[in-house]
């Protein structure tokens, strides 16, 4: 009996230990689940911090690309700026370059234009020279009147060898000129005073026939004039005895250069003989024959090409030098 007693009690404190035990490991899991929770929970909040502490790192390297994409393109908006500026400089400099280049184009133009201009009117008084001349010395001949730069001359009915030859002899010493033989119904007498000047010497090409009212002579002017085509030649009338006895008579009595006639070009007149000898020394280096003459000239001196045995091979030298770009005046000498 005590021994069941015993025993029953050696249960009950075994049972009472083994209560107390589970009690003490349930308190003890509590405790450790609370303490579970308490770190789970510290630890969410740590995720967290450290999420938000990410994502403020993601925000501030997100701003320093940013600012490093906005400072490159800075720059590069400042290195384009820089670009066009210079661009805006060099078309500037270019503008002024070609507006200069214009200036000075224009003010070679003015030059060219004026010296064109004062190389006219010098050639204009020469001609008009010439031209007061010629119109004097057909004058003495026959009566002339002067037009601008026409002059007609009243041819008399009775124009002896004397005055065709005085006649022949003024066309000779001009050029420039082109002459229409007015016939006053005599178309065979026209004719031969035609030959007549041709023979003598003045080319055929600036002598025309014409029919006409009256017995005259045409000359125009052709260096500073355009005169319009020379009027069509009327037909000639079958040749009498008489006309041929005439054209027998004009050929033997053809003026001819007179014996040791020469002829000279004048290029310039200087006031400065050194200025003279340097064109001189130009026109030798050349090959044209130069003379210099400064007697009875004022102060003056002429440059001269010549002298020259004929007109013909003065017109020739002349027509050169004009080519040249020289002022020339053709005389005998």
């Amino acid at each position: 009996m005590l021994r069941t007693k015993g025993v029953v009690l050696a249960l009950g404190v075994l049972l009472a230990a083994l209560a107390g035990a589970v009690w003490v490991s349930h308190d003890n899991a509590r405790k450790l689940e609370e303490q579970l929770a308490v770190r789970l929970q510290r630890e969410r909040a740590l995720e967290q911090r450290i999420a938000e502490a990410q994502a403020e790192e993601d925000r501030r390297l997100d701003a320093i690309e940013a600012a490093r994409q906005a400072e490159l393109k800075a720059r590069q908006d400042a290195e384009q700026d820089r670009s066009d500026a210079d661009a805006a400089l060099t078309d500037k400099e270019l503008a002024d370059q070609e507006r200069s280049a214009a200036e000075q184009a224009a003010e070679l133009a003015r030059r060219a234009a004026a010296e064109a201009e004062r190389r006219a009117a010098e050639e204009r008084k020469k001609r008009e020279a010439e031209w007061s001349r010629l119109s004097n010395a057909l004058s003495k001949l026959a009566p002339t009147q002067r037009s601008g730069w026409e002059l007609t001359v009243e041819l008399p009915k009775k124009f002896d060898l004397e005055r065709r030859s005085r006649l022949a002899g003024v066309l000779l010493a001009n050029q420039g000129y082109r002459v229409v033989i007015e016939d006053g119904g005599d178309p065979a007498g026209a004719e031969e005073l035609r030959q007549y000047l041709i023979e003598a010497g003045i080319p055929p090409e600036v002598l025309h026939r014409a029919a006409g009212k009256q017995r005259r002579l045409l000359a125009a002017d052709t260096i500073l004039n355009t005169p319009g085509p020379p009027p069509a030649e009327p037909p000639l009338p079958a040749a009498t005895e008489k006309v041929e006895k005439a054209k027998k008579v004009s050929k033997v009595k053809v003026p001819q250069p007179a014996a040791g006639e020469q002829f000279q070009i004048q290029v310039a007149s200087l006031r400065n003989a050194a200025d003279a000898e340097r064109l001189a020394a130009e026109l030798r280096a050349k090959k044209y024959p130069v003379a210099l003459d400064s007697e009875s000239r004022a102060g003056w001196t002429r440059v001269l090409v010549g002298p020259l045995d004929s007109r013909s091979a003065a017109e020739r030298i002349e027509g050169r030098l004009r080519s040249g770009g020289y002022d020339t005046w053709l005389q005998r000498r």
